[in-house]
């Protein structure tokens, strides 16, 4: 008989009820799972209440004050509280899907109980990290402190699982361009020499929403690299590693980040007058530019442009190139925000990576949306523009090679998934995070063993690396240094 798992979920927000509590419920059964408690904060308290009863969702609720733009620190009536419920409830497992600037302390919540953790991305940030050196560097610090403990805690607790929902790990697209670069790394030796990766969220936000917004903001000095930014760091990383003896030793990075006083500059308070008339002038937003930038003074980045090289001593094996954007192509016209922040105020995707292998490969993976999935006539497309758009290109050197692998190759995943659509679907990134989540149950329930996991916290050093030598470099620029970082030996500099 499987062991009974019983869920507490950190975090009601967006993100947890669009992904985490229905794949609790689907896979009920499939892994004996329970959700016996949701945590959140306490000016979410009616909300939250409301949204599990008209959901038919029987948990107990616990509600936390937390500290906004700074790292969020458990009170202490708080932890023992929630203790006593963990022990009430039998609970053996945490969802983790809170801000990140609170992951750290219900990390070590979760150690300290024996608690099995899965845990949204990124591992953790720090408060003013895009503005301040040593909140960059704390980046990489808590990563470390929290690797430590978990390997101190899986002496007690052996069979322990840590893992980070880093779902294009699991996307089938993705998990292609990684098979054929390993495929073309053993019969040549070469490695990934230059990657272009290139991320829009198309979250077009308001100067006021700028200022006003906690969602995805950039009112706690961080911004997109705190967001949907570290899974491109997480993949390309990834995506490297298949490289077996041409490790690197060294990482250097330089990096260029556009802030509200940037963006501002782009398209101007007056700017937004005249697309949107009265709609927008009338009491919407009253500031000058001069004054947007003085309150936005030590905010975060809205887009990151960020070089990293991979090097050995000092010669470069691999370069990457991120181009990661807030403010890209969006489908919003409209200027009041829609309640749904997540994915319905006008977000679309745009995704691109440009995999070099040398002179005997390149491949490109594609996802390119053309209006928000909740449009009727998109719904379930794999075509390009449609919901469920992903394509991989293959082009090889196959004469050179000497094998037999056709010149050139299309996949397109996005057509292949729709031919088993029902009903309607959510887009093959939520469907990557289904499988993230069915391997940690399958964890837990002992069902495969924990080395074999995509995601495992020990596996995203270099990944957190990259985020944490974004920040500092562009922290130093925003000093006035200059903008770049190393990373050698464990130290960040």
């Amino acid at each position: 008989m499987k062991q009974t798992n019983n869920v507490m979920v950190i975090g009601c927000g967006p993100h947890a009820k669009r992904i985490y509590l229905p794949l609790i419920k689907k896979y009920h059964e499939k892994y004996n799972t329970d959700l016996k408690l949701v945590v959140e904060i306490d000016k979410l308290k009616k909300e939250t209440i409301k949204y599990l009863k008209d959901h038919d969702i029987n948990s107990d609720t616990y509600f936390v004050a937390p500290n906004y733009n700074s790292e969020f620190k458990l009170a202490k009536k708080d932890y023992l509280n929630l203790q006593k419920l963990v022990k009430k409830y039998n609970i053996n497992a945490v969802i983790l899907s809170t801000d990140p600037l609170a992951h750290k302390t219900y990390i070590n919540f979760a150690l300290e109980n024996g608690l099995h953790i899965l845990t949204d991305k990124p591992v953790t940030t720090q408060v003013n990290a895009s503005t301040e050196p040593k909140q960059a560097i704390k980046i990489m610090e808590d990563y470390k402190e929290l690797l430590k403990k978990y390997k101190e805690t899986e002496i007690k607790y052996p069979d322990l699982i840590l893992s980070c929902l880093s779902q294009r790990r699991y996307h089938p697209a993705v998990n292609r361009v990684k098979a054929e670069l390993e495929r073309i790394y053993e019969r040549t030796n070469c490695p990934v020499t230059s990657i272009v990766c290139q991320h829009s969220d198309g979250q077009w936000r308001m100067p006021d929403e700028v200022i006003n917004l906690d969602y995805h903001g950039y009112n706690g000095g961080i911004g997109k690299c705190s967001h949907s930014g570290y899974h491109f760091f997480d993949v390309m990383y990834w995506y490297t590693q298949i490289a077996k003896n041409k490790k690197h030793n060294k990482i250097e990075c330089y990096a260029n980040f556009i802030r509200p006083n940037d963006w501002i500059t782009q398209l101007n308070v007056e700017d937004y007058k005249k697309i949107f008339g009265n709609s927008y002038s009338n009491g919407k937003f009253n500031l000058t530019n001069e004054e947007f930038i003085e309150k936005t003074k030590g905010f975060g980045e809205i887009d990151a442009h960020v070089n990293i090289s991979l090097m050995k001593d000092d010669l470069k094996i691999t370069n990457i190139h991120f181009s990661l954007l807030h403010n890209g192509f969006s489908k919003r016209s409209w200027v009041d925000a829609r309640n749904n922040l997540y994915k319905g105020n006008g977000r679309i995707r745009h995704e691109t990576h440009i995999v070099h292998q040398g002179p005997f490969q390149v491949i490109y993976y594609v996802s390119y949306q053309s209006d928000q999935i909740d449009n009727d006539s998109l719904k379930g497309s794999g075509l390009i523009g449609g919901e469920l758009h992903s394509d991989v290109y293959i082009f090889r050197n196959s004469k050179a090679l000497g094998v037999d692998l056709p010149e050139f190759e299309v996949v397109q995943f996005g057509k292949v998934n729709e031919q088993g659509l029902k009903g309607y679907s959510r887009g093959h990134q939520e469907d990557a995070r289904g499988s993230c989540f069915c391997e940690f149950m399958m964890a837990v329930n002992g069902e495969i063993p924990k080395g074999k996991l995509k995601s495992s916290l020990e596996q995203h050093e270099g990944s957190v690396a990259l985020m944490s030598m974004s920040y500092l470099a562009a922290a130093k620029a925003y000093e006035g240094s200059t903008p770049l970082s190393f990373y050698e030996k464990g130290e960040l500099q």
